[in-house]
């Protein structure tokens, strides 16, 4: 209601716990001169908040008879010249002249009755409304909210939540995100798995199309940005889902981020608004590489947003919503009822868990104390192995069918495609047994899922196919079969071939399957033809055995050197060809070549690459390292003052003035430390001192003039950042009062 309030009365209200019914109604008390009533009033207010589960209830006179003691004792106090009541029940006109009347009889100088009706046009005129209380959205018929051109959008996101809609929480993270896109026009929303993020960043783009009549475009990546934005069409909204990764750190896509990190800063200028999610693991080991003076924004803890931090009050509400609305029974929510309280405590509580929680199918063999409740909570990944563990065989049959499919089955299931067949035999079952465990599954531990026309069966949360991976990799015949149908492009998400120690990753292919995966990724046996992603895999999750399988021959290895696209330290043909060398399989021959191709990629790219060896160490000696680096220095130096006129002739309003010379202000100052560590030594060289130092004064009044150029031309302000202030909620007496009823 303080949201409502705010909006329609233009007040903040002061806010108080009732202490009756756990915060559902509140107290509130304000002062303030002529909103909404016509005369400037310039009285003590109190207004009251009366409001029921029930749908289609009348306000009723004892409701109002109950609170006229209250009222008096307000009004002796001076607290209540104004007395505004606010109920989700319906008030019909004569009711509401009675009752108002009643409370007038108490000293009130004026007094109010707003009912479901107002509340209900209220929010019909406030899109800002229903962007804080997105729970509207799923109530009644949503052409009557949003009717501009992003309806249709707006519908196909509000179906694909409508299940979790009614139990969600306007937590202070999703209100901070919120505010944040609208006054920053960018959220980075981190979070553990199942901590709410997907929802959080649908909601906002269900809000965006109604508030701001924008169009939201799924980046998968960072390329599609590239494609995408219309710097002419400022009515666009961005939604990059798993940013870095979707279940470990894709430090080549980071890379890929930094470079369009200038037109992404860009483009919210101009009016785009961007969302990015990341889950909370994968973003530490990205922040290190991502470039934050090109985006500030994501050093900035106003936009930064953990979405797993949650409130006591917020944790409490999110599983009151769950289990009243959920499947269980009355027997079992009276069972652990008063365990609720301590399931709140648990510092890793999460709203995907308690969803479960409110489903007898996750519960069915829990008992009812306090320990095992508490334990669902605080240990869900061993409680979800356990779960899949003792589900019957047409259960882990028809689970293994999605998820060799890829995590979307299609509906209706079919047995020409013998990998199904396979399957359901394999796990002694029957195709009816499993049609049916499909159907007892559904909004358990998988859903259906609609695209145009077609119809899927999907997991219910990645969570799910995360434990079922788990599942699978102790079982070698799950293994097989489960790379006996994945795609090529499902395969190099998902596994690694070795344990390489990387956080989310959900497969690890024993030695034993190498050649499997190897027809997978590569079935022609064609190592010429080597895509990014599959390079990517290779680089980051490939043991060095399943290396030496895959570039067996002088051939394959010398794809790699025509591969190298940078003298950089996350260049992954460079990667690869390191950990051969480093482990005799790339030969002197081609471990020369790559040094020459470094050298000529090293004098282009401006690359530090040989000043203390730095990451190509394990390619050369520490002679050969000196006799290269002495020859890039040489040119550099000689060619220095055309290198900084080349800079300045490519560059564009639009381009970042700092990024544009960062690579060869980087390489001077790195040549520069370097000379200095030698000073009163007999290698020191001052003339190459000075020659740095000139340069890089003239970079700086270079910058200095471009970026003139750019202010003068584009017309906006840098984005500040700066430190955002927490709010803190507060707690009336147990919310769980009432849940069993």
């Amino acid at each position: 209601m303080s949201c409502i309030l705010k909006e329609t009365f233009g007040q903040t209200f002061q806010i108080f716990s009732d202490g009756v019914d756990g915060g559902r109604d509140g107290a509130f008390y304000g002062t303030w001169s002529g909103t909404g009533f016509g005369d400037g009033i310039s009285n003590s207010f109190t207004t009251q908040c009366k409001h029921t589960s029930k749908q289609g209830m009348k306000l009723s006179k004892g409701v109002v008879s109950d609170e006229l003691p209250k009222i008096e004792r307000l009004v002796s106090e001076g607290l209540a010249d104004v007395y505004l009541l606010f109920t989700n029940c319906s008030v019909s006109a004569e009711t509401a002249a009675v009752m108002e009347e009643d409370i007038r009889k108490t000293g009130v100088k004026f007094a109010k009755i707003y009912g479901a009706e107002w509340i209900n046009h209220s929010i019909s005129l406030y899109p800002s409304l229903r962007r804080m209380v997105p729970r509207i959205y799923g109530l009644g018929d949503l052409s009557q909210i949003i009717t501009n051109q992003a309806f249709r959008q707006a519908k196909s996101v509000l179906d694909s939540i409508a299940p979790d809609l009614a139990c969600f929480v306007p937590t202070e993270a999703y209100r901070r995100c919120a505010h944040a896109i609208r006054d920053y026009g960018f959220v980075m929303l981190i979070g553990e798995p199942a901590s709410g993020k997907t929802m959080i960043a649908n909601l906002l783009a269900l809000s965006a199309a109604d508030e701001w009549g924008l169009q939201t475009l799924i980046l998968s990546s960072p390329e599609d940005l590239d494609r995408q934005w219309n710097p002419d069409d400022p009515g666009q909204f961005f939604w990059v889902d798993d940013a870095f990764g979707s279940n470990h750190c894709d430090f080549n896509r980071v890379q890929e981020w930094n470079q369009r990190l200038p037109k992404l800063k860009a483009a919210i200028h101009k009016g785009a608004r961007v969302i990015f999610t990341s889950r909370s693991y994968i973003f530490r080991a990205a922040q290190n590489r991502l470039n934050t003076n090109k985006f500030e924004l994501f050093r900035d803890s106003r936009v930064t947003i953990e979405v797993e931090k949650l409130s006591d009050p917020e944790k409490a509400m999110i599983l009151y919503n769950h289990l009243k609305l959920g499947k269980q029974t009355k027997t079992f929510r009276r069972a652990i009822k008063n365990f609720l309280p301590s399931v709140v405590s648990v510092p890793k509580f999460l709203p995907e868990i308690a969803r479960r929680f409110a489903n007898p199918q996750f519960t069915n063999k829990l008992v009812p104390n306090e320990a095992a409740v508490v334990g669902f909570f605080s240990n869900p990944t061993g409680i979800m192995a356990d779960i899949i563990g003792g589900l019957a065989p047409a259960e882990r049959a028809a689970l293994a069918l999605v998820f060799s499919n890829g995590g979307e089955l299609p509906i209706p299931l079919r047995i020409e495609n013998p990998q199904t067949t396979n399957i359901i035999t394999s796990m002694q079952s029957n195709l009816g047994d499993v049609k049916a465990a499909l159907s007892a599954l559904d909004d358990s531990l998988i859903r259906i899922s609609k695209t145009q026309d077609e119809h899927y069966w999907k997991f219910r949360h990645p969570t799910i196919r995360d434990a079922f991976a788990t599942d699978v990799a102790g079982n070698p015949e799950l293994i097989d079969i489960y790379l006996s149908g994945v795609t090529k492009e499902r395969l190099i998400e998902e596994i690694s071939c070795g344990d390489m120690g990387i956080e989310g990753i959900k497969l690890v292919v024993p030695h034993s399957m190498f050649n499997s995966v190897l027809n997978i990724i590569d079935p022609s046996g064609n190592r010429a033809l080597i895509s990014r992603p599959i390079l990517t895999f290779l680089a980051s999750r490939c043991s060095t055995d399943f290396l030496g399988l895959y570039f067996n021959s002088d051939e394959a290895k010398t794809y790699l050197l025509d591969l190298i696209s940078s003298a950089r330290r996350y260049d992954n043909s460079l990667t690869i060809l390191s950990r051969l060398n480093i482990n005799g399989l790339l030969g002197d021959d081609l471990r020369r070549k790559v040094l020459d191709k470094l050298s000529v990629l090293a004098s282009i790219n401006h690359s530090d690459c040989f000043i203390d060896a730095d990451f190509v160490g394990v390619l050369l000696s520490k002679e050969e390292n000196e006799a290269r680096l002495s020859v890039q220095k040489v040119e550099f130096y000689s060619n220095m003052n055309e290198i900084i006129q080349d800079i300045e002739d490519s560059w564009a309003t639009d381009d970042d003035v700092d990024e544009a010379f960062y690579d060869v202000t980087r390489l001077l100052e790195r040549f520069r430390d370097e000379n200095n560590e030698l000073y009163c030594e007999d290698f020191y060289d001052e003339d190459e001192w000075q020659k740095s130092e000139q340069f890089i004064r003239e970079i700086e009044i270079r910058k200095d003039k471009l970026k003139l150029q750019q202010s003068e031309a584009v017309d906006y302000d840098e984005l500040e950042a700066e430190e955002a202030q927490s709010t803190d909620l507060q707690l009336g007496r147990s919310i769980f009062d009432d849940v069993d009823e």
